[in-house]
């Protein structure tokens, strides 16, 4: 929402709305990646005997 108010009022190649636009898509990618993250730690704790790693 803040990125549109920002389109909206500076212009779409502007490098306010730039800068908003990249840490906004930023931060839902690390939501993302925490929902993940933290989806597969309740599902260990919750199935008894499994585990979950990531692999090198």
């Amino acid at each position: 929402m803040v990125g549109g108010y920002f389109a909206s009022s500076v212009g779409w190649e502007s490098t306010s709305y730039i800068v908003i636009a990249t840490i906004e898509e930023s931060l839902e990618i690390i939501g993302l990646a925490m929902f993940a993250g933290f989806l597969f730690g309740y599902l260990v704790e919750l199935v008894p005997g499994t585990s979950a790693r990531i692999a090198r």
